[in-house]
Parts: C-alpha cells; structure tokens; sequence
C-alpha cells in the first residue's frame, strides 16, 4: 500500500523500476567503469591570525614540490583570524585576502575553477579543480561543525566538502581540535563529534562523512610530542633520529590502539615537527611557555576497499615563517572510477532486458525491528539515542523516509534528530537510523512549561510501497534551565529535591585556586541571595567571581561536556558551593542558562533601545530601568563579574573587545524578524550589518563596565588566604 492507503500507482511502479535499473548498474559497474589516476594536492597550515606576506612567496608550499600539475588542490587553514570577533561575525577580510593570494598562486600553474569554499570561524577549506576537468564535479556539498564552548562556537571543529568526480565520491575535511599537550581525550572526543555531526544535508539523499569511498583529512589536529622533555625531542631532531621520535607521537600512539582516525592511513613522516616556531624564524618557540616541538599539522585518508590511493609527498615548507606553524602538503595519484560511455551502454541494455523478463510489480518492501521506544528520563543537554534497522526484504532497491504527519509541517520534533531522515537501501541491505533525543535551549522551555511532551509518532514512508508507524515516548525532568528569569527568582525552594543529607547545616569552602576552590568558606544561602536574581545564577555569578582572576579566555573556551552535566544537577539542586568542575566550565554553564531564556537577558522588546543608547549613559540608563525586576538586577550582577574580568583584560588588551563581543551576542540575542531580514540579504550586505549590530552590542555593555550604577549588588570580593573565613550559616531548603 502507498502513504494514502491505495495501491502503488503505475507512477511509484515506474520509479520503483528505475531504482532496480540504477541498482543493477551500479552491480555491474566493473563491466564498464575504468580506473584512471589523478594527481590530488593537499595542504594544510595555521597562520596564527596572520595575512599574507607581501615578501614571501606561497610557491614552496603550493607549486614548488610538485612538476606534475595537480588536477585538484584541497587548501585547509586554521586560526585564519584570531580576532574573538570572528567567533560572532560570518565573514572575514582575512578569508579574502587568503583566497585572492592562493588563486593567484595557483593562476601561475595553470587554469584553476573554485570548487567551493567553506569557513567557520578560523577554519577555512578550499577546494579547486583544473577547469578542463570541471564538468565531471558534480553533487557538490559542503558542512562544518563547532566544538568550541557550548557545543557549537566555532574556535575549533571542522569543515568539509564533498563532490563526486566522475564515478567516484570523495570528501574533505579540514579540523582544528583541541590544544595542550594533556588533552589527548578532548581531541579525540573532536574527531568523533565531527564524524557524528557532519551531515551533508544538501544532497537528495543526506551522507555523512564515512559514506564516500575515498576520505581525506587534513588540518592542526594538535597531538603532541609527549614522554620526553624539550632537551630530548631537539636532540633526537637533530641527529636526524624522526622515526625514533615518531614513537613518542600522541597521535599515532591513539590510532594503534584504535580511539581515534580508526582505519585511517598516514604517510611516514620524514619532516621536522611542525610546531612551535618563533613567528618570522626556525628558531624553536622561545617564549616562556617553551612548547616542545610536535607534529600538530597533519594529512590522513581511507579508502573503500578497492580503491587506489597512492602517497607521492608527504612533506612541509619549512621555507614559510609567518606562522609559528609550517605548513605541510600531502600530494596523491587517486584512482578515480571513469565511466567508458559505449561499454556503459550495452550494460544498460542488458540490465533492462533482464528485468523484463522478470515478473513482478516492482512493489518496494521493508522490515522494521522495533516501533516503540521508551527515551527513559532527559534534562536539560542530555542527550539519548536510540537505533532503528530498517531491512530491505524484496526485490527491488527501496527509498524510504521520514514523512510529516497529517495536518503537521514537520516529520519529527524538534528535540528529536533522525539521520538519515531519507536513504536508500539496495536489495538485502539494511540501514541502521539513529534517533536521538536531545534537549537544548530551542525545547527547553516548551517541555518545562508542558507545552510539549517528550511523545511522537513517525511516519516511515517507503516510496511506492507501505507505511510504518513508530511511537516514542519519554519523560522531561526539570532543570533550572529554560525557566524564565523572573520565574526562577520566584521559587522558594530547588527544581529539584536535594538529598535528605543537605538539608543540614553545611559549611560552604572556597580556596584562590583558580579552577577548584576548597578550603576558604564562602556562604550560598537561597535566602540571602539579592532579591530578584535566582539562587543558581547567584551561585555561577558567585562562583565565578571567585576564581576569575587568573582564568585564560573564560567564556570562550569550553569545559569537558561531563563537567557542564554536574554543574547543572548541582544547580538544580541548589546544592552548596563550590560548584563542580573548572571555571571554563561554570562560565559555560553560565552562558549556556542565558541562552537557553525564552525572553533572553535583555529582551527581546527592548533589544532596539539598547542598540539605540549604546553610545549615551543616560540613554543606557534609563532603558535598563525598563527591564523586568530580575532582567534588571541579573543583568546588573553579570556586569559587576564582567567589570572584575576587565582587570584581566586591561593586562591582555587583545581579549577585551572579542569576548564582550561573544558574550554580548548571547546576551542580546536577534529577534526572529531581524534575523529573517539579515537572511534575506546577500554575503557582503549581511556581513557589513551584521558588524554594525555587534559594535552597537558591544557599546552598550561597554558604557556599565565604564560607568557605574548607584545601586549594582554587591559580589563578595575573591578571597586571598586560605585562612580567611566569611560568614557561614545553614543551606536550608523549603
């Protein structure tokens, strides 16, 4: 039967037929498909924030290493611009010098067509191919992926393309991940979240990255040297002792006990490490911090089984020093599946009298193994997944997809992610979708005010053939994220039940450490919380200004996921402080509340009047008065913690503007009919407004941190010994 409950029409007969004459060609396609090699070259570089040198050349990276002439150049770069501001505002000058210098380069080579070209942040990945071999790219996509705090900013990730050349799919991705040589699990959680996420949702039929028969990755992975001091590494570089050194390397070590780049294969290494230089010399990094030299930069692929690619150069100019970077080049011979179009004819011919000789109605079928999921219980960024196998049981190739509902513009939920949401299935294959549930600041505060439940049914559609219905079903826990400012500084007691044992009288310890404070006593009692601020964001706001004082980059860079899990049950639980976790990661917390408001920090019916006063206190002023009470006196709290981070920017004058810019972004969020009208606009007009917008943001929080009000709430100042001790009284909880 068809999604209208009739039998398939003679049309949905004809497509089915189409889809098992595409199938059996595909089978058969060794009978006509030729492997013919093609010269790929790859590089990768981070610039360290840097614009192209007026003097120094790209041709070693680019042109120099290779007499071939590449039939495609695949560019990567990293911190493209290191301005925080770009973490906010979608186009760059730096993305457009970088693009006029390389295509000028390549035009030295020959006649080279843009591709497509893909930026997030610092993160930038171009592709080009010679113009005579443009017209067999097709299918064309691109998508990126943010790691970076909160789950999305995009300081670190990924970006790919993917294109199909002749017969054969390839995709590219470009990543920077996590930094510091002790991060080796949050590099690898990197990879692994941008092989999750990375949907190339553009196509007929969505892929992900492992759906293509040749991968390449490329970029500043950032493994490390690890075990042996600087001393050691340099005197291994210089006897010319790389293999030995190679042993030493995080990456290979992780790859040999398959946590990261599983199946992936990397050249040997026969360069000196990549990082970290003085900017402008050879000279190893010569700073205070004294980076031991490692591989940061790398290039790796996979290929389906079958497929040919072959490592010609696997090297880096060292020539190049405007980064502390070197810049490294991968260049390959790939087989590329190229159709013989008069063999492909006969096959096709064959193909369609074998299916008419077969009789049958061409009717698609499918199995289902499971339609009914119980979620269990979620809170807020908690995420569950569930897998449905969808089974091709008939005769001929099946599509199947999720479809909307009667009456409904969707096929799911919004807290719900179905991938794929269409696919294609060959006979006796089987699909394996993923439904995952995950509660985040765009369902939050539907589920917490029960306009909507954790409930759906699917619709299943195979096209010609029958549908299937899959229920699920779950229960929301509530957070104090997603309430509504002025709710939550309403509410007497927790969101949730404390333990029996916290209702006793508890002593509430802090020390100066900057990430975990323990020994100096510091009270949190919900009944002392300034009027109108809720308990849990007193809590982050006290927390924070507790431990600021020496924190690099806080609410820029992210803290682990689990971190962020405890912060928010310990809030919902008004449990006593210290809050769990690292300061990155309470300010992350802090954000991630902010953003998850159904009327943000500064409302949204005022957000206009705050762009207009950003350059006027009085203006400034009198717009704030207008502010719901517990908008107001949050609002006036967050200033009093920004005002003490200042002190840290006034020494680190480069963090000052870029993170009120990020901050202020979160803060005065877009309202949903700007938002459209920027959409609207093309590249160049959208980026120009949206620059002005974010310096009329950044004004306006600028004129509290330069003024101040008669009235701000007093946060106690960060406490200096060990032995000092504030005032403790009981946490009690009604």
């Amino acid at each position: 039967m068809s999604a209208n409950g009739v039998l398939p029409s003679r049309v949905e007969q004809l497509k089915s037929r189409e889809l098992l004459v595409e199938e059996r060609m595909h089978l058969r396609q060794k009978e006509y498909v030729n492997i013919q090699s093609f010269h790929f070259f790859l590089a990768t570089w981070n610039v360290n924030g840097q614009s192209p040198s007026a003097t120094e050349s790209l041709e070693p990276w680019l042109t120099a290493c290779t007499p071939e002439t590449p039939t495609f150049y695949v560019i990567g770069f990293q911190e493209l611009d290191l301005d925080k501001r770009a973490y906010v505002i979608e186009t760059s000058l730096r993305e457009q010098e970088w693009q006029r210098t390389l295509e000028a380069a390549l035009r030295k080579k020959a006649a080279y067509k843009l591709v497509r070209v893909i930026r997030l942040v610092g993160m930038m990945l171009l592709v080009y191919v010679l113009e005579k071999h443009a017209g067999h790219v097709k299918n064309v996509a691109a998508a990126h992926v943010g790691t970076g705090i909160m789950g999305w900013m995009g300081n670190k990730g990924g970006v790919g393309i993917r294109l199909e050349f002749h017969g054969s799919e390839l995709c590219f991705v470009s990543a920077h991940f996590a930094a510091h040589t002790e991060e080796v699990e949050r590099r690898n959680e990197d990879f692994r979240n941008i092989c999750e996420r990375m949907v190339f949702n553009q196509l007929q039929f969505p892929k992900r990255i492992k759906d293509h028969d040749i991968i390449m990755w490329l970029g500043d992975f950032n493994y490390r040297i690890f075990q042996l001091s600087r001393p050691e590494v340099q005197q291994l570089i210089s006897e010319d002792r790389l293999a030995d050194l190679v042993l030493y390397d995080q990456l290979q070590r992780e790859m040999s006990q398959q946590k990261v780049f599983h199946g992936f294969r990397e050249g040997r290494i026969r360069f000196r490490p990549t990082y970290k230089y003085d900017v402008g010399t050879d000279r190893w990094d010569s700073s205070e911090k004294s980076r031991v030299p490692s591989w940061c930069d790398r290039i790796l692929w996979k290929a389906k089984d079958g497929e040919e690619v072959r490592q010609v150069v696997y090297g880096s100019a060292m020539e190049l020093r405007l980064s502390d970077h070197k810049p490294v080049i991968g260049i390959f011979d790939v087989g590329v599946k190229v159709v013989d179009k008069s063999r492909q004819k006969k096959v096709y011919e064959n193909v369609l009298k074998e299916i008419d000789r077969e009789e049958n109605l061409f009717i698609p079928q499918a199995t289902i193994d499971c339609n009914d999921f119980d979620l269990g219980e979620l809170t807020f960024v908690q995420q569950v997944t569930r897998t449905l196998t969808v089974a091709n049981n008939g005769q001929v190739p099946v599509v199947f997809e999720f479809i909307a509902k009667p009456h409904s513009t969707s096929y799911c939920q919004e807290w719900l992610k179905i991938t794929p949401q269409r696919s294609f299935l060959s006979q006796g294959d089987v699909c394996y979708v993923e439904l995952q549930v995950y509660v985040d600041k765009r369902t939050v505060a539907g589920l917490t005010s029960g306009a909507t439940t954790l409930d759906d049914i699917l619709v299943l559609h195979l096209d010609g053939g029958k549908d299937f219905f899959i229920t699920l079903h779950g229960q929301y826990r509530p957070s104090c994220f997603g309430i509504p400012l002025e709710t939550l500084a309403a509410m007497p007691t927790a969101v949730r039940a404390p333990p029996p044992a916290i209702t006793e009288q508890t002593l509430i310890s802090f020390d100066n450490s900057p990430t975990t404070p323990s020994t100096t006593s510091l009270p949190v009692d919900p009944h002392r919380t300034p009027a109108h601020i809720p308990v849990e964001v007193w809590m982050m706001l006290r927390h924070l200004y507790a431990v600021s004082s020496d924190i690099p980059d806080l609410f820029l860079q992210p803290g682990p996921p689990d971190e962020v899990e405890k912060i928010r049950d310990h809030l919902d639980g008004r449990l006593p402080l210290p809050l769990p976790g690292s300061g990155h990661s309470v300010a992350e917390a802090l954000l991630l509340y902010f953003d998850s408001l159904p009327d943000p920090l500064v409302p949204y019916r005022l957000y206009h009047e705050c762009l207009d006063a950003g350059a006027n206190w009085s203006a400034c002023r009198f717009v704030l008065e207008k502010f719901p009470k517990a908008h107001r006196e949050t609002f006036k709290a967050f200033i009093v913690l920004l005002r003490k981070l200042q002190r840290h920017w006034d020494q680190h004058p480069s963090s000052d503007v870029g993170t009120l810019e990020v901050i202020a972004d979160l803060v005065l969020k877009l309202p949903v009919e700007l938002s459209k009208a920027l959409s609207g606009m093309g590249q160049v007009g959208k980026g120009v407004a949206r620059q002005a917008i974010s310096r009329k943001k950044t004004a306006f929080l600028q004129q509290f941190l330069i003024n101040r009000l008669d009235d701000e709430p007093i946060i106690p100042a960060e406490l200096t010994s060990p032995a000092t001790v504030v005032t403790t009284f009981p946490v009690t909880f009604d």
